[in-house]
């Protein structure tokens, strides 16, 4: 009886005492700065908080107003400039803010007085902000980007003058600057201090930095900057004219000014270099080397870059085993890259399933370079001395194939690129010899098992643009601006690796249940001027089980798509494959001849300005049996549209079959009008539509040709 009295009498003791720490004892939560506090103070200066003035806060929800006098302050050194940490402590409750100590702005040459009279943006920011430095960006409207891996340098030029000789001085890129960052919400900007300031970015006055926090993600931003000395503080005109200012959206990436840096961006090995005799190490080996050498730190789960500059690309950016040395053709030293090797190669797993590459309308120039090897060195085991490898390529680890087999999903893993300008050398040229450089040259972007989406990006002059490598592959394109392709510029080549990697070789309909073909979806662009087709659909195998079902789906929406070629360019010898441009156009003469008889005019070849010759617009060209071509409102080319199939089992597969814009399909049959008979494996009566088309098939803007094998779309021109 005692024992439970004892018990109960303890509880209430300590119920008692809780309930007198909930209402006798009053706390302070916090202490917040309202106004007063300089968070700037030059070198050598005493700093002044009579003026200061702040708010604290207790745990029964009451404030209380206070004064510097009610404040105790933590002493800072002055003597030096830098960022100092200042201690604001009231009854026993304390905060740290920080300080920025400031010094003189620095004149190089000598000592001479000065002062600032204005101030100009960095040329890149001058560039992003008039928006027409290139007009293939056929969207100019983006926030500039930043990201917060690591610190955005934001450096102005400062026009000085020199007050004893009266006359301009030098320009200053080095200087301690004195900033304010707004939070910008709709319409609305706070002035961020303080704890506030902390919490979304830490100036660094002296370097002109400002690093974003995680949680500045997805936030904007405006920066205001100007020099702290040599400037008139009572001339209004002159603080406006050295003060800048930049809005910003903050991402989850890392702020790359130099090409070295793109290196980041790899973080698996593409090739087994050592298997080709020269190097001893990995390329992930090699590139953390390399990063090391060049003092950048790789940060943790980089999730994207974002590009600040214009970069340009050589072979001193990447590292050296990337490269081979041998004796080429002529009997020169020569150094190349190695065969279908990606320069800067990226992998997902479920921990990292994206990566964003943000251009800012800025431009990474791959043209210095080198090529690939000659065969056959470096891989280059081919006999054409034709090949490429890439400058980005983004994969999906084997590991994630393994893991999820069959229910693998390719939506899973996402690469985006905006906003950028990849460039590299001029590959016009159609002669053999001076097509040298293209043949072994550069695929812009390889991806691999995975969704892609290119908004607002321009590739220009790489012997191909876009490979869409292996089926489980979507790649969006919108508002893109493809030229100047040696090669072509989307190459769907479909091998349902999956299936090749989980080793399942068989026609049971369950090993499909996940299946996705390669699908391309191109919007509001343009895929023009290249040396063959503008866009290949390609099959591993058409027989293989493996790739029963491959095949590419593209659709084309409010896009311009032309490739004129008569096939004598460069790329058709290279490839073997003049015979079919000549056939092809051969096939013009009859064609139009079936539209005379029917009093209409259509042909597939023109003769255009600066050409010699007629030239066929070879707009897409499918060598598998499956996938489809979707102009949208205009034509469908479906390789296994009935009509087309019958036409082809009539045929035996001998005669061109023509599917026009219109949805008309026929064949030709040897004649014009089709009184002649029929082909011998043909049945049936000659008057058919097989022998005599209905006039509406000359009247489409697109005619697909189906003929050895292969689907050919090209442009119809009345």
């Amino acid at each position: 009886m005692k024992r439970k009295l004892l018990i109960l009498l303890l509880a209430l003791l300590v119920l008692s005492t809780s309930l007198a720490s909930c209402k006798g004892n009053k706390e302070i939560v916090s202490l917040k700065i309202v106004e007063g506090l300089s968070y700037e103070v030059t070198v050598g200066a005493t700093p002044d908080y009579s003026k200061v003035k702040a708010t604290a806060e207790y745990n029964d929800e009451t404030t209380k107003d206070l004064t510097g006098a009610d404040l105790t302050f933590s002493t800072i050194d002055t003597s030096k400039a830098g960022t100092q940490k200042l201690t604001i402590t009231y009854s026993g409750f304390s905060i740290t803010v920080d300080i920025t100590v400031k010094a003189s702005a620095q004149q190089p040459g000598d000592d001479e007085p000065y002062s600032v009279e204005g101030a100009t943006l960095p040329t890149s920011i001058a560039n992003f902000l008039s928006k027409s430095f290139s007009e293939n960006f056929k969207d100019r409207e983006a926030t500039y980007k930043v990201g917060d891996d690591n610190p955005f340098r934001f450096t102005l030029t400062l026009k000085t003058w020199d007050n004893e000789n009266d006359e301009p001085g030098d320009d200053i890129t080095s200087y301690v600057s004195l900033s304010k960052v707004y939070l910008v919400t709709g319409t609305t900007e706070q002035l961020l201090t303080g704890t506030d300031l902390a919490t979304y970015v830490t100036v660094d006055e002296n370097n002109n930095t400002f690093d974003f926090t995680d949680a500045a993600v997805g936030k904007t931003f405006r920066i205001e900057t100007r020099p702290a000395d040599g400037v008139d503080e009572t001339d209004a005109d002159t603080v406006a004219a050295v003060t800048k200012s930049l809005t910003v959206e903050v991402v989850d990436a890392y702020n790359v000014y130099s090409a070295k840096e793109l290196n980041l961006i790899t973080n698996a090995s593409h090739a087994n270099i050592p298997d080709y005799g020269q190097a001893t190490k990995t390329q992930l080996q090699m590139v953390e080397e390399f990063l090391q050498n060049n003092n950048i730190t790789r940060p943790a789960n980089m999730a994207g870059v974002v590009l600040h500059c214009d970069l340009t690309v050589t072979a001193d950016d990447i590292p050296a085993g990337y490269l081979y040395s041998y004796t080429n053709k002529a009997g020169q030293p020569a150094k190349g890259l190695y065969d279908h090797f990606s320069i800067f190669y990226h992998v997902y797993n479920s921990a990292s399933p994206s990566f964003v590459m943000y251009g800012n309308y800025f431009t990474v120039n791959t043209a210095q370079l080198p090529t690939v090897c000659e065969a056959p060195y470096a891989g280059n085991d081919i006999n054409d001395d034709s090949s490429s490898s890439e400058v980005f390529a983004f994969d999906v680890t084997n590991e994630e194939i393994w893991a999820k087999g069959l229910s693998y999903d390719h939506s899973d893993y996402r690469t985006r690129v905006e906003n950028i300008f990849i460039s590299s050398e001029d590959p016009n040229s159609n002669t053999e010899q001076e097509a040298a450089k293209s043949k072994l040259g550069l695929i812009a972007f390889k991806m691999y098992l995975h969704t892609s989406d290119f908004y607002n990006v321009i590739i220009e002059k790489h012997t191909l643009s876009i490979c869409a490598d292996s089926d489980n592959n979507t790649i969006n394109i919108d508002k893109c601006y493809f030229f100047n392709s040696w090669n072509m510029h989307i190459y769907a080549w479909s091998n349902n690796y999956i299936l090749d990697e989980l080793d399942l070789d068989n026609s049971d309909p369950s090993v499909y249940a996940n299946y996705q073909p390669i699908v391309i979806n191109i919007k509001n662009s343009t895929i023009a001027k290249c040396g063959g087709p503008a866009i290949i659909a390609d099959p591993a195998s058409t027989t293989d089980l493996r790739n029963k079902n491959s095949g590419a789906i593209i659709t084309a929406e409010n896009s311009t798509m032309y490739s004129y070629v008569q096939g004598n360019e460069a790329w058709f010898n290279t490839y073997g494959v003049a015979q079919m441009a000549t056939q092809l156009l051969a096939l013009d003469q009859p064609f139009a001849g079936m539209a005379s008889a029917y009093s209409t005019t259509a042909n597939f070849t023109k003769e255009f300005q600066g050409y010699v010759g007629a030239r066929a617009n070879l707009i897409y060209v499918n060598r598998g049996k499956n996938g489809s071509f979707t102009i949208k409102n205009t034509i469908t080319i479906d390789q296994n549209d009935a009509t087309a199939i019958a036409y082809t089992q009539a045929t035996g597969g001998q005669a061109p079959i023509f599917q026009s814009s219109t949805g008309s399909t026929a064949f030709f049959n040897g004649t014009v009008d089709g009184s002649a008979p029929p082909l011998s494996s043909l049945t049936g009566d000659p008057g058919n539509p097989f022998c005599n088309p209905d006039p509406s098939l000359f009247q489409g803007n697109y005619l697909n040709i189906y003929y050895g094998g292969m689907s050919i779309m090209v442009e119809m021109f009345h």
